[in-house]
């Protein structure tokens, strides 16, 4: 056999090893959301025993599957499925989360495991960009920028309130930017409502 054949071979080779780790990863991967799945439903079936009197319907494993089914069928990113499948739960009066601060759900778990399986950096450089250029001046109204900010910033990850407050000064009109940081606010909250 000659040199170029067994480095070819070579290749092939590794090209097949890592092929065969990266689907062992997505085994693991998927039998670790499986567990996931199964520990929910545990929890799900003992929280519905000890709440049989209460008025408010548990979360069944069909519930969460069906928004999964519907993030694998759309192009939204997570945050707007975890958003949506948080609505959807609330407007069925369905309980998701943990009944005392010291209860780790396990919903909160699952949304952790999809956030870092699904969200990308460059999804995060993306939103931030698309805040650098967010202006007042591109929307009709000062409400329709605020409703623009908010849906951009609340998908942004880990920064911090000050920034958030820049950035949402840097796109209003001159007027309204000058009065919102001459007060220094350290919060959204309160600059949109000194804002609007």
């Amino acid at each position: 056999m000659d040199e170029a054949a067994m480095q070819h071979a070579d290749s092939v080779q590794q090209m097949f090893v890592s092929l065969a780790a990266m689907m062992r990863e997505q085994q693991q991967f998927m039998a670790q959301t499986a567990e996931l799945q199964r520990q929910m439903a545990a929890t799900l079936q003992q929280q519905r025993q000890q709440q049989s009197t209460s008025q408010q319907q548990q979360p069944s494993v069909a519930d969460w599957h069906h928004h999964a089914e519907v993030l694998r069928h759309k192009d939204d990113d997570v945050a707007d499925y975890l958003f949506s499948a948080k609505l959807y739960f609330e407007s069925k009066n369905i309980k998701y989360g943990a009944d005392s601060p010291q209860q780790r759900p396990l919903s909160l778990l699952f949304e952790e495991l999809l956030t870092s399986e699904f969200t990308t950096p460059v999804r995060q450089e993306h939103l931030r960009d698309q805040l650098l250029r967010l202006r007042q001046n591109n929307f009709t109204c000062l409400e329709d920028y605020v409703s623009a900010f908010r849906h951009i910033i609340y998908k942004v990850e880990e920064m911090s309130d000050i920034d958030k407050v820049m950035h949402f000064q840097k796109g209003l009109v001159v007027e309204i930017k000058q009065e919102v940081k001459l007060r220094q606010f350290r919060n959204t909250t309160d600059a949109i409502s000194f804002a609007l």
